[in-house]
């Protein structure tokens, strides 16, 4: 990995915490505790769990670009989920092999709670132009199911399904 695995160290680490209003830090819902989000993300990575980032308005501004993506793929993210993206961030999450979705409700982002657990649905039938949901399971068991959007070409859903454009590209 390089360098990346470095570079890792200091994903979102500006990232505010919606819920703690804390820079760069998140709890463990594997274990309760908690920590930097790329020791979190790391947990993870460890114990096979995929994560998906919650974003809100402009998601990527100011990022290293390439590294805003690449160091969440590295650490086992699959999907990030805003509610909207800066200029070249969501390209670069799809050349990474990473779901860039948007709510398709802006408001849906306030349905999120800390604890809980997300699943995107559709991923058999990902085509361009259609939408996908997400399940979002609450802590005391209740949940609820929203819609996300896309921007995705049948190219870039070749790179998701490869597990990135490099992936992609060395296939052919």
């Amino acid at each position: 990995p390089g360098h990346l695995d470095r570079i890792s160290d200091n994903m979102f680490s500006g990232a505010v915490n919606a819920f703690t209003k804390e820079s760069g830090r998140c709890n463990n819902l594997l274990d309760g505790t908690s920590g930097s989000i790329s020791q979190v993300a790391r947990a993870y990575k460890a114990a096979h769990q995929p994560w998906i980032a919650v974003g809100d308005d402009n998601y990527g501004e100011g990022s290293s670009r390439e590294h805003a993506a690449m160091s969440p793929r590295y650490l086992g993210g699959v999907a990030v989920i805003a509610k909207s993206f800066a200029r070249i961030a969501e390209t670069n999450l799809k050349k990474q092999g990473m779901l860039a979705l948007t709510f398709s409700k802006a408001e849906d982002y306030d349905l999120i709670q800390e604890k809980d657990k997300l699943s995107i649905l559709g991923l058999e039938a990902f085509a361009p132009g259609k939408s996908l949901s997400v399940k979002i399971v609450h802590a005391d068991g209740s949940s609820q199911t929203i819609e996300v959007k896309h921007s995705f070409t049948e190219e870039q859903i070749g790179w998701f399904r490869a597990g990135s454009a490099l992936n992609s590209l060395r296939k052919k």
